[in-house]
């Protein structure tokens, strides 16, 4: 994967695309060999790995990426609180400091109008969010995370169109201003081709190929279903 680009993660479901992200981060059991910039990782250290900067968007957001009896506010916040004690008052040690609301609310709200998120206030609990903006609040904690490496799983599956384009927009966005790579898997074949750098095919479980976003779609379609595409010469 190289640094700052956008790979997309192309497969027929169970093939294997969403499995990387997930083994990496120690979510799912994993083999081989991680490096980042040449620095062994081991995909069962979850800690390790966040605290490198590598961070995931999973598939499921209502099981694995809200919580959702909570305020959009404490949603978006509270990943950065956890892992890297953002937004907690100065001048005491991280056990002991208190959360700074308002500057915690007022990050919030910057990117709950960066991302149109659709809600009664920061104070709506997600729960009662349509499934769009629940994805938005989802995205927008992961970022609060600053991510380095970001693995993105499904990022616009069961959403409406209005809300895939801000979440696509925002991907672009962010690895355009800020240099975050990102790895996403998604079946929209042409969602990839839209925002990827390249696309690497999955089949059974291995890495079929790598391909340029550009590649023919009949090239690619023929990837994910296991076989090699070869251009017709017309004499």
């Amino acid at each position: 994967i190289r640094q700052g680009e956008i790979l997309g993660l192309a497969g027929l479901s169970g093939h294997g695309k969403s499995a990387l992200g997930n083994g990496v981060l120690g979510l799912a059991p994993a083999t081989g060999e991680f490096r980042l910039e040449g620095e062994l990782l081991d995909p069962g250290d979850t800690a390790r790995v966040i605290a490198r900067g590598i961070h995931i968007l999973p598939d499921e957001r209502r099981r694995n990426g809200l919580l959702l009896n909570q305020s959009v506010w404490e949603n978006i916040i509270f990943g950065a609180l956890q892992q890297k004690n953002r937004f907690l008052r100065p001048m005491a040690p991280a056990a002991l400091r208190l959360l700074d609301q308002r500057q915690a609310r007022q990050w919030a709200g910057r990117l709950v109008k960066e991302m149109d998120i659709r809600a009664s206030g920061l104070n709506q609990k997600v729960r009662f969010l349509s499934g769009g903006n629940q994805q938005k609040v989802c995205l927008a904690r992961v970022l609060s995370l600053e991510p380095r490496l970001l693995f993105i799983n499904e990022p616009t599956r069961g959403i409406d169109v209005g809300a895939r384009q801000r979440i696509l927009q925002t991907l672009v966005r962010v690895n355009q201003e800020q240099g975050v790579t990102l790895v996403c898997s998604s079946s929209d074949l042409d969602e990839l081709k839209m925002i990827c750098d390249r696309i690497a095919v999955f089949y059974e479980g291995r890495l079929f190929g790598v391909y340029p976003a550009r590649s023919p779609d009949e090239e690619l379609a023929l990837a994910i279903s296991g076989e090699r595409w070869q251009e017709n010469v017309c004499s």
